[in-house]
Order: structure tokens, then sequence, then C-alpha cells
């Protein structure tokens, strides 16, 4: 089954992915090139969320350009991880302000990536990177570190509220697969996962992770898997983000030992957060992030990336790792 974006076409996205393994970025991470994606965050109270101007924009292009990031990646992760409708309007945003923001931070990407692809993707024969519409978890709209814990003490029917404006929006906008990253919960991700099955949109689930063991919650990983192996026919992939690199293998491990779903890993540099002054602090993991990269992959991850505190010098890592890996 083919898609169309203007005059480019490219396979299915269970087509797309086969026999591939993919770099990608969350654009909020990246210290340096995150704004090649020409998303722009500011603090809203106590949390972050897509909020842009042309000019903004214009800026960022300017600085960063646009080649960079997409000669490197072929997965892109919008910045609306924070970006929630009640989060917006108890800043002061009216609900059509809100909905257009969040439409915006997917409009933005796909402008960058169409620009991108005239002036050289094309070209140079590259892939289309795919845009991921990124959803956070209800704990990232708490922003007092939700996200790494769980248990946000509200109804399953608050939870679907909180998420399904949101994510039509998203897709709506153009997001060619709904990311639900940082997920804390097994109960978020199966609420989050009936929304996208309803929508009938293509989607996948990233846990944060304690150890290589347990989701946030204290809920197996195994368990997490066995429960979307099967009867979930839009879901593209699984995986983790914002955890420590060194617990990523014996993860992907657990993940591949109960579903056969692909999966996609993307840790932090190995920093702890800290909710009350929202800040990272600490050290990094011990190996370089090529190396760990490259055991992924090795462990059967299908895509590799960074999230918090990583930058560009880590996305270069994993695209190093890549050419290893694929060079075998």
């Amino acid at each position: 089954m083919l898609q169309t974006w203007g005059s480019l076409h490219i396979v299915s996205m269970d087509e797309y992915m086969c026999d591939r393994s993919f770099v990608m970025k969350n654009a909020l991470g990246w210290k340096k090139g995150a704004f090649l994606l020409a998303i722009c965050c500011f603090v809203l109270g106590p949390w972050t969320c897509c909020v842009q101007t042309e000019s903004v924009v214009n800026s960022l292009k300017e600085a960063f350009g646009i080649k960079p990031l997409f000669a490197i990646i072929v997965l892109g992760i919008t910045c609306s991880y924070q970006a929630s409708i009640p989060g917006l309007t108890e800043n002061g945003y009216s609900l059509e302000e809100a909905e257009n923001l969040i439409r915006s931070a997917v409009k933005i990407f796909c402008e960058a990536r169409e620009e991108w692809w005239e002036e050289e993707g094309r070209e140079v024969g590259r892939e289309w990177p795919l845009c991921l519409g990124a959803a956070g978890p209800y704990g990232a709209y708490l922003a007092d570190g939700s996200e790494y814990r769980g248990n946000y003490g509200i109804t399953d029917e608050e939870l679907k509220e909180f998420h399904k404006r949101r994510v039509e929006l998203l897709h709506e906008a153009g997001a060619d697969i709904i990311l639900f990253e940082t997920v804390p919960s097994l109960k978020e991700a199966q609420i989050e996962a009936q929304i996208a099955e309803e929508y009938g949109y293509d989607y996948w689930i990233s846990f944060s992770c304690l150890n290589e063991n347990i989701i946030c919650e204290g809920t197996p990983i195994a368990e997490c898997a066995k429960t979307f192996a099967k009867g979930h026919p839009h879901l593209k992939m699984i995986g983790i983000n914002c955890t420590k690199p060194e617990y990523i293998t014996g993860l992907i491990k657990n993940i591949r030992e109960n579903c056969e779903i692909p999966i996609a890993v993307y840790p932090n540099s190995g920093e702890e957060y800290d909710a009350v002054k929202k800040i990272w602090s600490g050290k990094q993991s011990a190996l370089s992030f090529e190396e760990y990269a490259y055991s992924y992959m090795e462990a059967g991850a299908s895509a590799v990336g960074g999230c918090c505190t990583t930058v560009a010098k880590h996305v270069e890592e994993v695209v190093r790792a890549k050419e290893r890996f694929c060079g075998k």
C-alpha cells in the first residue's frame, strides 16, 4: 500500500521498516541540532511545549540550517511531548490557540522536511524521514517527574480524555506515526493504544524504565511486551526511552523474548532528573554512546537514538555504530 506526500511516494510503514536499522532523534534533547527541526520551546509555568512564531522559526533556520539533521536521521520526533490542551489553556491560551499550537509542531517539522527534500534529499537519493508526532504521558503535563513514577491517581476515563484530542490533532496535522513516549504505566499505554486503534492511526509505544526488567510504575517489561504482542494491528514499534543506557540491552532482550514487534530505543545519557529543580545532573554512563548503540543493534533494536541530555555528538556516535553494524 502506497502513501503519498505531494509528488513523493513511499511504501507503507511496514515495508519501510523491513530490513532497516534507523537513526532517530528526539528534538527535546538535541541541545545544538534540536532546532534544525525548526521548533522552539518556551517555558510556560513549570513545563515546556511547542510554542513558536514564524520569525523565531526563521531565525533558527538561519542559525542552524536544516540539512545537517535530515542528512543523518530517518525518523524525527516533534517537540510536542509536553504540549497538552489542559496545559496550554491553564497558561492563558484559548482552546483554539492550544489546538493550533499542537498542530504547528507537526506542520513546522513537515515544512522543514519538505524544504530539505527539495534542496538535497531527493537528489542524493535519501529516504524520506518520517515525522513522529510526540505525545508525552500524563506525568509530563503534571511536570513533577511523574513520567518516571506513574501512579497518577486519576481514572481511566480521565486519562483517555487527556490523550484523545491531542492524538487526533497530531495525526490531522500530518504526523506519520503517533509516538507515545516516556510512558511509565502499562495501564496508560493500553489506553493510548486503544485510542490509536479506534482511530486507525499507526503508532508506537515507548516506556520509561527503572532498570533492565521493569518500567517506572513497577510492571515487568516482559508483561508489557506480552500485552502488546498480538491484537494491535496499528502498533508499529515498541520500546524504551529516557532510561539509563546501561539498562537498554537487557530491556531489549526481555521484549524480544515476549513479542515480535520491532523495537526502538533512545536512552538519555545516564544522568538523573531532579523533578524539584527541573534539571539533569550527575555523571553520564561509562561506555561511549557509540558502544552502547552498537550493543543495542546487536541485541535486536530496529531504531536507535537519543533522548534527554543527548546532544549532537551522541547522534553522530549512533550513526557510526550503524555504519559498523551494517558493515559487519
